[in-house]
């Protein structure tokens, strides 16, 4: 944890293992072996504003933040005043946060865009809309949200009929972090000269959920249409 509260700014000060990736020679201090883990706390607050409407969100979580393990070597009885090998963690930067948005629809439904791209197409068959438009499109297609129109077959419209009485909502969740795994070995020469040598290696963990909606707020709502929900799910190792 303090690590991170101090932002990383830690590289002079010897004899701490969460400073040990960036100066490894600060671990040739330690005059006895040690096992530390820190754990985080975090608590996060996002407002968001449409059309003047606030909402907000809070999340909240606890995550090991750093730990290590120092083996230090015994003193000799030449100049080398000992030293020690280290492994540990250490977590540089945290990802995860969480948002909301909402507000009635100003006349405009996403599946106005999608019914133009399909609209557009030279061939608007099924094969040509899976082709062109696979992940926002066609699963609107597939759903029966954009259908052709019954006089014209080569043309398309959607069951959002009256848009001025639709919620728009969009949440955002984001969670995963930046680690570093480290590897280090240091020692003591006089109490006057200290060496080190560390090897990182970087871990990255990131995932995003993103969940559109769009909900009719008739009471008896055109094409029999409630609401539709889609979910864009992202992970980066």
């Amino acid at each position: 944890a303090r690590f991170v509260a101090l932002g990383g700014a830690m590289g002079a000060l010897g004899g701490d293992f969460s400073a040990a990736g960036i100066n490894p020679a600060g671990i040739g201090v330690y005059r006895k072996s040690e096992i530390n883990v820190g754990i985080g706390l975090n608590q996060i607050k996002t407002l968001s504003t449409l059309d003047g409407k606030i909402v907000e969100d809070r999340s909240f979580a606890a995550n090991i933040e750093n730990f290590g393990l120092i083996i230090q070597f015994p003193e000799s009885n030449s100049k080398w005043r000992g030293g020690a090998f280290g492994f540990g963690y250490n977590r540089l930067n945290n990802y995860s946060s969480s948002y909301e948005i909402q507000g009635r629809s100003d006349g405009t439904s996403l599946l106005d865009d999608y019914t133009n791209d399909i609209n557009q197409l030279t061939a608007n068959n099924p094969e040509t809309i899976y082709d062109a438009f696979p992940f926002d499109a066609a699963l609107a297609y597939d759903t029966w949200l954009i259908n052709p129109l019954p006089e014209d077959s080569t043309l398309f419209n959607h069951v959002v009929q009256d848009h001025s009485n639709i919620l728009q909502k969009e949440s955002i969740r984001r969670s995963g972090g930046l680690g570093e795994y480290t590897f280090n070995l240091g020692g003591n020469y006089k109490d006057k000269l200290y060496l080190g040598i560390a090897m990182g290696i970087p871990i990255v963990r990131y995932q995003e959920s993103t969940t559109y909606t769009e909900q009719s707020l008739d009471d008896e709502p055109a094409n029999d249409f409630d609401q539709y929900k889609m979910t864009n799910s992202l992970t980066a190792t």
